[in-house]
């Protein structure tokens, strides 16, 4: 599939919050695609996907510009992921 086409599947995907979280961005588009649009590391934006709290405003800003997409959009996908993973931790006693 083109790349234009992967992004106007994504941000349809997006819009319409069929995606939950931040890393499901990237079963559409390539983490290397992404890193070198945004012009950051590969290893970077691999660490960003794993910890998305680490990702600047600016850069969700950016990724949300090169998706089309509202950057609140791009926040929640990251607030979902975060709070998925607080609810995977065990509960201190």
């Amino acid at each position: 599939m083109p790349r234009q086409e992967k992004l106007e599947l994504l941000k349809e995907m997006i819009e319409s919050r069929k995606l939950k979280n931040f890393r499901d961005i990237f079963h559409f588009v390539t983490r290397t695609e992404i890193s070198a649009t945004m012009g950051i590391n590969y290893t970077r934006l691999r660490g960003l996907i794993q910890n998305p709290k680490k990702l600047r405003y600016e850069e969700a800003y950016l990724l949300a510009k090169i998706l089309d997409v509202q950057a609140r959009d791009i926040s929640e996908l990251i607030h979902n992921q975060l709070d998925t993973k607080k609810g995977d931790r065990p509960k201190a006693k």
